[in-house]
């Protein structure tokens, strides 16, 4: 049984001020684009959207034996690029993670070699990539590969309930926040992907046995 899952959360960084979170956060870094097009890496910087740490504490609550690798990566219209999302996947490799979750992706195809590449380059370390569908539900990348967990809500099951419909993987996709004791309610794919990532690390967690790509997607299959 491994004691903590290791997940890495690229989305807009957690509030370490969280008292629900900060306990949990591993490491903390922005990623941003300079003016001339350079990766600029800050380990001192401020939120400015509350998504990453919704989507953290959405994880949280359905398996608490987690610590969190957070690259933030959108801005404050929860905004970014491929050439940040790829930087951030080559990144977090470094801190050897079980899990990614990427409560975000691309629906452009321009983007698909490199993308395709890293995140083979992660399956081949078995790191469990975790993506949300676009909340229009078109086609989206990395969600559509193959050995990636991709991701859509239904209105019609529990955080605790998933289903294996057509390469996808379904749940809920509300969940309620308190944010300075005012409960929030958060909806979208985003949020089906946290808890489908909250769910895979309890799998992991409590397994005696090292679990790739496809024993977990078998497992939630059945």
């Amino acid at each position: 049984m491994l004691d903590k899952v290791k997940v890495v959360v690229i989305d807009s960084g957690l509030n370490g001020d969280d008292d629900q979170l900060k306990k949990y956060i591993l490491h903390s870094i922005e990623m941003k684009e300079d003016k001339g097009g350079k990766i600029q890496l800050m380990t001192e910087f401020q939120c400015t959207h509350i998504h990453g740490t919704v989507i953290a504490n959405c994880i949280r609550s359905v398996c608490d034996e987690v610590q969190f690798i957070d690259i933030s990566i959108l801005n404050s219209k929860l905004m970014s690029s491929s050439k940040l999302l790829i930087a951030a996947l080559k990144y977090c490799m470094k801190f050897s993670p079980n899990v990614v979750n990427l409560s975000l992706g691309t629906v452009k195809k321009i983007h698909f070699i490199k993308l395709k590449r890293i995140i083979n380059e992660l399956n081949n370390r078995n790191i469990i990539v975790i993506c949300s569908v676009d909340n229009e539900n078109k086609k989206t990348y990395p969600a559509s590969f193959k050995n990636v967990i991709g991701v859509k809500s239904s209105t019609n099951l529990a955080e605790t309930q998933i289903k294996y419909i057509d390469k996808y993987f379904y749940t809920s996709g509300i969940y309620s926040y308190d944010n300075n004791e005012r409960k929030e309610t958060y909806e979208g794919n985003s949020i089906a992907t946290a808890y489908v990532t909250g769910s895979v690390c309890k799998l992991i967690q409590k397994s005696n046995i090292k679990l790739d790509i496809n024993d977990i997607k078998d497992i939630m299959k059945n």
